[in-house]
């Protein structure tokens, strides 16, 4: 019988339940209330909006619908089943007041708008606050183009899209604008890209006015300098600040470096000018000469440079404290380091292959492997030890045991939610607190590539999750 179907009968057990969260819109009393055991989710949702009475009436007729109720935590595990199971399951007395923390459902993500599909497979995604309350999605392919997209209906915005890199774009992430800028919403944002052609690249992305396309803006992508040190295809890159990036390679060497806020100022020069002379210029089909972005000046060395992973450095992030980094790597294993001595402090071992990770802003880690797994490690009080797994049952439809994970990224408002892609096609999105996904889509027919989340401020602030995949488009999730 499903938890939606349970009904309360006079002669029902009662255990006392103390209703406590952490959202100060949906709060009730703390004081102890004896509830019948047989209530699942549903049942307790009620309780809830009678509890708040007029408030939660008052939602229910401005969206003209239910909401959607409400989740449960108890012993930091999802309500998922009715209480008497529960409470027996986990060995709580229904003789003690039982602590119960809810909170609003994380509705299922709505498929929204997606872009025109391209030639090129979409690897690499990051989102960005643009002009206006008009965010971006930057959207790096295989042919090495970069586009800019509108997070409000991945349209892309007007201007030309340019030829970044001479190969695939494998990673980007976006500087931190400068105080005025991010006060007065600015149109300029700093972006990094890092390719496969061995090269990483800093640029500067404005948002202008209205362009030729219908309802759409322009976008122009300048060039500001190139960041040259790599010896193999540059996997991953990161940044700190306006100044801070560090990219690994597939050879397993992490790069530091620094730009100068000289060195952010675009800079123009004439397209014969040549970065890597020696080398022929590839003919990518489809670009003509005025695709193919100018070569940038202002080559810059790293700071410093080692050998950090005896394979491939799959990802890197910056630690919340100064000076220090996570990587993970195809060696099987995630490190913390000391980029000041270039000393390893950490070493997180698995039994698989990291093919992506990411950082929560409560200090979780989650990383992402070819069969599929997320393993999840809390680095404020991490052990070499092999972590809490999340693992899909045998039994798992649409494979998500065996499927290469090929990004993973956190809820920007939700320590305990992630999202996860994988080379099925599939969008998986994760509660910690519970033993499998909360929410499976198809995200694309190919395989996913790519996946971060972005805010459309049209949509009330809610924030959206992009996926880009090997059908060349970028699709847009709405969530609550």
């Amino acid at each position: 019988m499903g938890e939606d179907n349970r009904s309360v009968t006079p002669g029902d057990a009662r255990v006392r339940l103390r209703f406590f969260t952490r959202d100060p819109t949906i709060r009730v009393s703390e004081a102890p209330l004896a509830v019948p055991v047989s209530l699942n989710r549903r049942g307790l949702s009620e309780v809830i909006d009678h509890l708040r009475g007029k408030a939660a009436e008052s939602e229910i007729t401005r969206n003209k619908k239910t909401l959607g109720g409400y989740d449960f935590v108890i012993e930091n595990q999802l309500l998922r089943c009715p209480l008497e199971k529960f409470l027996r399951a986990t060995g709580i007395s229904t003789e003690l007041s039982v602590d119960v923390e809810y909170f609003r459902t994380l509705q299922a993500p709505v498929q929204g708008s997606s872009s025109k599909s391209e030639a090129a497979w979409v690897g690499s995604l990051v989102a960005c606050e643009g002009n206006g309350g008009e965010d971006m999605v930057l959207a790096g392919a295989f042919d090495g183009s970069l586009r800019c997209h509108s997070a409000r209906g991945c349209v892309e915005l007007g201007g030309r899209w340019l030829h970044a890199h001479r190969g695939p774009i494998k990673a980007m992430a976006v500087l931190e604008p400068e105080a005025q800028e991010q006060e007065s919403g600015g149109s300029e944002r700093g972006v990094v890209t890092a390719g496969k052609d061995q090269v990483v690249k800093v640029w500067q992305v404005v948002v202008g006015g209205r362009g030729e396309r219908k309802g759409g803006k322009e976008a122009a992508v300048r060039p500001v300098s190139t960041l040259i040190g790599h010896e193999n295809s540059v996997e991953c890159v990161a940044v700190r600040g306006k100044e801070q990036v560090l990219s690994g390679d597939w050879g397993g060497v992490l790069c530091v470096w620094k730009i100068d806020k000289e060195e952010r100022t675009p800079v123009n020069v004439p397209s014969s000018t040549s970065v890597h002379k020696r080398k022929k210029r590839k003919v990518v089909e489809g670009l003509d000469n005025e695709d193919v972005s100018p070569p940038i000046p202002g080559i810059h060395a790293p700071v410093s440079l080692f050998k950090a992973h005896a394979q491939c450095v799959s990802g890197v992030k910056w630690h919340p404290k100064e000076s220090l980094a996570f990587t993970s790597s195809w060696d099987h294993s995630v490190k913390i380091w000391d980029l000041e001595h270039q000393n390893c402090l950490q070493t997180l071992n698995g039994s698989k292959v990291v093919t992506s990770f990411a950082i929560s802003s409560g200090n979780l880690l989650g990383a992402g492997h070819p069969d599929g797994r997320l393993r999840i490690w809390d680095v404020r009080s991490v052990e070499e030890k092999q972590g809490m797994t999340l693992a899909a049952p045998g039994k798992r439809v649409l494979a998500s045991c065996g499927s290469w994970i090929s990004g993973v990224a956190w809820h920007p408002q939700r320590d305990n939610v992630l999202a996860a892609i994988s080379h099925d096609g599939y969008l998986r999105v994760w509660d910690l607190r519970a033993t499998k996904p909360l929410h499976t889509l198809r995200a694309h027919e190919d395989k996913a590539l790519a996946l971060c989340f972005g805010r459309a401020r049209d949509q009330l602030g809610m924030w959206g999750m992009f996926t880009g995949g090997a059908d060349g488009v970028v699709r847009r999730f709405e969530t609550s």
